[in-house]
């Protein structure tokens, strides 16, 4: 997981310009770890939920979009 963790925070540094360094870097990628995570523990019941067997890619895009917002979200309010 330490590999993982290291290589994603150099790439998420990259792409926004940051240093491989940046506590900041390491904080963000172990949230998107945690989201990642968080979905796949609860995707059974989302599966229940929605009557669902599979999600198709529709709404995992609808998914990924409502987490995009909500990050976005908390960008701007601690801005």
């Amino acid at each position: 997981m330490r590999e993982l963790h290291s290589v994603m925070t150099r790439l998420h540094a990259r792409l926004l310009g940051c240093p491989d360094e940046d506590p900041a870097m390491a904080f963000r990628c172990q949230c998107l770890i945690g989201q990642v995570l968080g979905f796949r523990v609860g995707r059974e019941v989302l599966l229940r939920r929605l009557d669902r067997d599979t999600l198709d890619p529709r709404q995992i895009a609808e998914f990924v979009a409502a987490i995009n917002v909500a990050a976005l979200q908390r960008e701007i309010d601690h801005a």
